[in-house]
């Protein structure tokens, strides 16, 4: 074994115990009560965790936004999947109203996660092409089905839409 493979063996080493010896740090904070349903308006509400620290995070996942419509709710972010269940019961206390759209800042876990319920549940995933991407790659779930957005230089192109599949543009 050469001396250049052996020191990316003893770094790899050194990497990998280092990141098992942080999450195994008796310094992180345990998590807060679960979050919380918060009014910004009257059509406007964020479930938001309580202190937003890292243990909250990976407990409860990221934030969630609900926005009212006439015609349903268009949620923001999922948060992860096991925030599921909470979800709905939080959303169940301000609307009978289903989730309509749910649109996905990006494909971390803590605010994708709960996207693959969700679409089980007939809801449009909106998610960029990029970020589609990644959940394929890193094998997460939700990313299923055409139901993603392109933006670029020419405005919005929706794939998959509802209106009998025909893309849109929508140009900034």
């Amino acid at each position: 074994m050469s001396n250049l493979r052996v020191i990316h063996v003893i770094a790899a080493l050194f990497i990998v115990g280092a990141v098992a010896w942080a999450q195994a740090s008796p310094d992180r904070p345990a998590p807060g009560p679960p979050p919380n349903l918060v009014k910004v308006k009257d059509d406007l509400y964020i479930l938001q965790n309580g202190n937003s620290n890292m243990a909250e995070l990976a407990a409860y996942g990221g934030n969630a936004i609900f926005y009212l419509t006439d015609a349903g709710v268009i949620l923001v972010n999922s948060k992860s999947a096991g925030e599921h269940d909470d979800l709905l019961g939080k959303l169940k206390t301000i609307t009978d109203k289903p989730i309509k759209y749910l649109i996905l800042t990006h494909n971390h876990g803590d605010h994708s996660g709960g996207a693959a319920k969700l679409q089980a549940m007939g809801v449009t995933l909106l998610i960029s092409a990029a970020d589609r991407e990644n959940m394929i790659r890193g094998n997460q779930s939700g990313h299923s089905g055409p139901r993603l957005f392109r933006a670029g230089a020419g405005g919005t192109r929706w794939e998959g839409s509802p209106t009998a599949g025909i893309p849109r543009t929508h140009e900034r």
